[in-house]
């Protein structure tokens, strides 16, 4: 109570400093004439007796309220009031008793002694209340949250930031202990963290709490804060109480949070770029290695061909093994050409009416010499009730060989690979089932991706790029359908199961136009065995000359006349003197390509020449690169390499368009 009485009157000091000197000197009049009427108003009683009894609180309160000075004053026309009316002689200034005298000194001088403790007791106080109020600005104004106690750890004072972080008003908190207000947790236990009063109290140091440390407020919001608390020493340097300075860091815990998010991921990248990189070497060296074993085997048996010194058998055999060295070397470069189309999302499926069966037999008749290789037994069982629908007849073929091929690969000589083809509910399934070592548990969710291989060492027992069964992933997805993966692993084989939904021929018949611009025009369907080139002129062209030569040679065993030309030019002008009935041009060639060739030859005035019948020869073998050439007036686009066969076949097909479909 004391205190809060002292407190007010520093308050009030404060206040009063503040007046200005006419307020002072008017306080000071007032007062001293209120006393003397009040001295008058006493008079029946006191008739001459204590003159300054009244003037003594006048003088008090002008001193207090005034200062000095306005205590002076008051004091003197105190002075002269009791003198002109209570001294010796009644309305005037003389003083005739010395006793008179005397007291009248003693008033002045208890006057102007009150003035002085007046005047120091009231700037003391303000000066205090101008330094607390420079306090409580300053801890208003800056942004972090205080709180002070006493030398018992009760709480004397909380600045706003803390008010608004804590929930509790300066008028709830004070007095009440320090862990009641500043109640705060471990951020990652939970638990309560101790209060570090106790510790700047005992042992006299500023003490931080651990981070991360939570605030929790009294409605229970929590606050991540970071602090710290120190000793407020006396004059004398014992503790006289604990200064706790703590401020929010919740933005700063965001930050670090995002910060150890970005570092993680940028870690995470980091071991991707590094995973992607070792990929892409483990692949690269794969793709070398694969692509130049069989290159390897046609070089090697092509040189020793070349030198002469082969026996007959011996030269039979060097002609085997170019031609299937040179068929997987193809099989690879497709490989790798379908998945490029599939990543770039370039792949187009031509969908026609088949046979599914006819399908299925077309992919055996591809697997069937490997695995007579290695005497096993395919065994086949196909619903008849299946019946036509529309799908890319090559494209499931492509899906049927790789899952025939990959089973034929891993199943151990004298095995067996079972087709299973059958009809339920809408949906074709086609089970392929092998006998081979099956997939691990661990590898079985990434059979399907590219470039993936269950053994990718120099030691292991089978070849390929590994995008066999990717590329089947996704032709089956182009179809709408499905295809998983099932296996035990412990050598107990695996079974890969292809589900398709039926797009019914009679559901939906198309028209015949459109039939017709749906069938493949790059598989013509003329048989070798009937075809004739007798009498038949071709005019290729080309800019390399091993092309031209195998391209003409395999065209002349069926009887045709080749004409060859290395550029566009050279094509034109033989175009100028020789009858040709069919056109063979690659399509990447200097100065002129097979585009301006074919678009010059549709623009020349002689109707025969201009509608020669003509197939782009070419390396460029993308769905874009066919479109191209067939808008640029192609009626075939052929991609290298391409066999005697088709090749016989292709040309059949643009002299006999109409029996070719």
């Amino acid at each position: 109570m004391a205190s809060d009485i002292h407190d007010r009157r520093r308050t009030i000091a404060g206040r009063v400093m503040r007046l200005s000197p006419p307020a002072r000197y008017g306080i000071a009049v007032a007062a001293t004439g209120f006393a003397a009427l009040l001295r008058v108003a006493l008079d029946p009683l006191l008739g001459r007796d204590l003159p300054f009894l009244t003037f003594y609180p006048a003088v008090m309160v002008s001193a207090w309220l005034g200062g000095f000075w306005p205590g002076i004053l008051a004091t003197l026309l105190a002075a002269t009031i009791a003198d002109y009316l209570w001294l010796s002689l009644t309305s005037s200034l003389a003083i005739s008793r010395a006793g008179d005298v005397v007291g009248l000194l003693v008033f002045v001088g208890m006057g102007a002694l009150i003035s002085v403790l007046n005047e120091s007791w009231r700037r003391a106080s303000a000066a205090v209340s101008q330094s607390e109020e420079r306090l409580q600005v300053t801890l208003a104004s800056i942004g972090d949250g205080v709180i002070a106690t006493d030398d018992q750890g009760r709480v004397t004072q909380l600045n706003p930031v803390a008010e608004a972080l804590t929930g509790w008003t300066e008028a709830d908190a004070v007095g009440k202990r320090l862990e009641e207000v500043f109640v705060v947790i471990h951020d990652e236990s939970r638990r309560p963290a101790e209060s570090p009063i106790g510790r700047v109290l005992r042992d006299n140091v500023i003490v931080k709490l651990a981070n991360p440390t939570v605030l929790i407020s009294k409605d229970g919001r929590e606050t991540p804060v970071d602090d710290s608390a120190a000793p407020i020493k006396a004059a004398d340097g014992r503790v006289a109480g604990v200064v706790m300075v703590f401020r929010d860091v919740t933005e700063r815990h965001r930050a670090e949070r995002e910060r150890a998010a970005l570092l993680e991921a940028a870690r995470a990248a980091e071991r991707g770029a590094e995973h992607a990189s070792r990929t892409k070497d483990e692949f690269l060296a794969m793709v070398s290695h694969e692509l130049r074993t069989p290159l390897n085997a046609v070089l090697g048996w092509a040189d020793m061909l070349r030198s002469g010194t082969l026996a007959k058998a011996r030269r039979e055999r060097a002609v085997d093994a170019v031609y299937a060295n040179a068929k997987r070397q193809v099989r690879l470069i497709d490989e790798l050409l379908d998945i490029s189309r599939i990543m770039s999302g370039k792949l187009r499926l031509e969908r026609t009416a088949l046979d599914l069966p006819g399908v299925v037999r077309a992919a055996l008749d591809v697997v069937q010499p490997a695995a007579d290789a290695k005497h096993l037994h395919l065994a086949v069982e196909a619903d008849p009730s299946i019946g036509p629908f529309y799908a890319d007849a090559a494209r499931l073929q492509q899906i049927f060989g790789n899952l025939l091929s990959n089973a034929v690969k891993f199943t151990p000589e004298g095995g067996a690979v079972h087709l299973r083809i059958c009809r339920v509910d809408g949906v074709v399934e086609c089970v392929v089932t092998d006998a081979g070592p099956g997939i691990s548990p661990d590898f079985l969710p990434s059979v399907f991706e590219p470039f993936r291989q269950a053994d990718g060492s120099t030691t292991r027992r089978h070849g390929g790029l590994g995008l066999g069964l990717s590329i089947v992933k996704h032709l089956v997805e182009a179809h709408g359908g499905t295809v998983t993966a099932e296996s035990s692993g412990g050598r107990q084989g695996a079974t890969f199961i292809v589900r398709l939904p039926i797009v019914s021929v009679y559901a939906d018949e198309p028209d015949p136009t459109a039939a017709e611009s749906m069938t493949p025009v790059d598989t013509p369907t003329v048989g070798v065995a009937t075809v004739s080139l007798q009498g038949v002129s071709v005019l290729v062209v080309d800019d390399d000359a091993d092309s031209r030569e195998i391209v003409a040679a395999s065209l002349e065993q069926f009887g045709a006349v080749v004409l060859t030309a290395a550029s566009a030019a050279e094509a034109l002008d033989l175009l100028k003197t020789e009858r040709v009935h069919v056109l063979l041009a690659d399509v990447a060639m200097p100065d002129e390509d097979g585009y301006t060739l074919i678009r010059q030859l549709r623009a020349l005035q002689r109707p025969d020449t201009a509608a020669i019948p003509a197939a782009a020869l070419t390396s460029m073998a993308r769905a874009e690169d066919r479109q191209h050439a067939l808008q640029a007036g192609f009626q075939l686009h052929l991609a290298k390499p391409i066999d005697s066969r088709s090749l016989v076949d292709a040309v059949a097909a643009l002299l006999h368009p109409v029996a070719a479909r």
